[in-house]
């Protein structure tokens, strides 16, 4: 037919306006699938389901199919009707090696969501693909998305009954008590599917039993079976709940389930075992930087240096990476080993001016917010504090140090001072970022005098270099739960001093009572000598 001069390209009425590469593809025929793109055959012509020759032979599980069409270039982020990909329908038929696949096109987004707002890990959830799950939290899914009813992957592998899944999610650092729409935490809607496994880990978990729905339910009263072990189970913890509240001992309680309000893309829990002091809700939490007053910044796009990369940027002909003399994150997004920790250079993303694929390029880490799993927490004697919930490696980029940007001058005249980070600027007018009104979590980074973070400076949407980005790293690897901090430096301490000093109590406390003067007189001296020098080198 193609020899006497068929159009490889026509679409039959009858059969939803399909190609003939749509049949080959649903059928697996792979050599009448190449023959038809040799004829001309458009591999991303889609029926009347808006369903391209790749989505159908995902859909009928034809690996030869899908590698073949993927190869020749096949549109995988193309969605059909409903909005699912064909990552999302090999998600949802548990096709692994399909899956892996798909992931080898540059263009595939593992967070893409369709029509119901679901995500290629929400439709493995809810059919209950373990390995597919699996797959996806390692090359960097999230489970956290909420679809348009406001569940998360934890709701749905719940309504699935896959306890396996629900570990996987809790150890990933996912909130056990997030609620939907309906005010469903998790556990409400194990109850309510008598995942007797589902609940007791839950429990195990510290799921809160006396959460109360928007139908007046706790977790219990979604039991259809009052004799089932579920309800029995949910009942008599419920009970030791309220007399364990009887004791005046302090347990770690939970707060507030977010205080990003949602703005981060992992939520932010604050936890308090201290005292009764509430969470703090006094500033506004902001994602990036902001001003409150005229400050000029040129950030033009005609302004950048950009990139034309059609690799990974990671390579010495990035003009981006160049600027930092190369690409400093390796292919997971930490710093190389042979980073300068003790005086890191300046680093510069490439941005909005680039034409590299941002799914694929390396040089990006800043500017796709915070991945991490922090936690706010209430510390004896410090206040409010941030820890890891889990193990981090060297090098790993923790959070931006967000706030207001001011100038110098301005800084002066406000009254709190806790809350200020200096920019460094050498020339002209000086700046620092203020976060006590507009911040985010990295405000409650206290000092360590044994940092396990340190600063660095990055510019993603504009290059002017009064006004770097403050990036915060880990300088060492990072166990779980452990408390972050960073050196507030010699200048912090030169104006704190006589308010409190530093009491981390590690050797190598340079802050404390005790050493608090010998370390300040030797500031005092070292700026002393540098000034002798510039006043040196400076001519008559």
């Amino acid at each position: 037919m193609l020899a006497c001069g068929f159009d490889p390209n026509y679409k039959f009425p009858n059969q939803e306006r399909e190609t003939a590469l749509h049949a080959a593809a649903a059928g697996g025929h792979l050599t009448i699938v190449h023959l038809l793109i040799q004829a001309g055959a458009i591999h991303d012509s889609f029926n009347e389901r808006i369903y391209t020759p790749l989505m159908l032979a995902v859909e009928n599980n034809h690996k030869e199919v899908v590698h073949y069409l993927v190869k020749k270039g096949a549109l995988v982020d193309f969605k059909c009707e409903n909005g699912m990909s064909s990552l999302h329908l090999a998600a949802k038929s548990g096709n692994l090696d399909i899956l892996k696949i798909l992931m080898t096109s540059r263009e595939v987004d593992l967070n893409a969501q369709d029509d119901g707002g679901w995500t290629p890990i929400v439709w493995a959830s809810e059919h209950d693909h373990y390995n597919v799950v699996k797959y996806l939290l390692k090359r960097g899914a999230n489970p956290n998305i909420k679809d348009n009813e406001g569940n998360t992957g934890l709701h749905w592998s719940a309504f699935s009954g896959s306890v396996d899944i629900c570990y996987l999610y809790l150890d990933y650092g996912c909130d056990i008590n997030a609620i939907n729409e309906l005010g469903d935490t998790p556990l409400h809607i194990a109850a309510r599917q008598d995942s007797f496994p589902c609940v007791t880990l839950f429990l195990s978990r510290g799921a809160d039993v006396q959460i109360v729905n928007k139908a007046n339910q706790l977790p219990a009263d979604c039991c259809l079976d009052k004799n089932s072990d579920t309800y029995l189970s949910l009942s008599l913890n419920l009970l030791l709940r309220k007399i364990t509240a009887k004791y005046k001992h302090k347990a770690e309680k939970i707060i507030h389930r977010d205080i990003s309000r949602g703005k981060e893309q992992i939520a932010i829990q604050c936890v308090n075992a201290v005292d009764d002091e509430p969470p703090p809700l006094d500033f506004l939490y902001v994602t990036e930087n902001c001003e409150t007053m005229p400050i000029k910044i040129d950030r033009t796009i005609t302004s950048l240096q950009s990139c034309h990369c059609e690799d990974d940027c990671s390579t010495p002909s990035c003009s981006c990476s160049s600027i930092s003399y190369q690409c400093w994150y390796d292919k997971e997004g930490l710093l190389l080993p042979d980073f300068n920790l003790l005086d890191p250079p300046m680093l510069f993303e490439c941005n909005r001016a680039c034409s590299c694929w941002s799914l694929n390029c390396h040089n990006r880490v800043l500017q796709n917010g915070i991945t991490c799993r922090l936690q706010l927490i209430r510390t004896k004697g410090k206040g409010w504090g941030v820890r890891t919930l889990k193990d981090v490696p060297k090098g790993a980029f923790i959070c931006e140090y967000v706030g207001e940007l001011i100038s110098d001058s301005a800084a002066d005249k406000r009254a709190d001072d806790s809350y200020l980070f200096d920019l460094d600027n050498r020339d002209g007018e000086t700046y620092c970022l203020d976060a006590r009104y507009y911040g985010n979590i990295s405000r409650f980074i206290n000092h360590l005098c044994d940092p396990n973070l340190v600063p660095v400076k990055i510019y993603v949407d504009h290059q002017d270099l009064n006004f770097p980005r403050i990036a915060f790293f880990s300088s060492r690897e990072i166990k779980q739960y452990e408390e972050l901090g960073f050196d507030y430096g010699e200048k912090f301490w030169a104006i704190k001093y006589k308010s409190f000093t530093c009491d981390c109590g590690t050797p190598k406390c340079k802050y404390s009572k005790e050493t608090i003067h010998d370390t300040l007189a030797n500031y005092y001296r070292r700026l002393k000598e540098e000034q002798m020098e510039e006043n040196v080198q400076q001519p008559p």
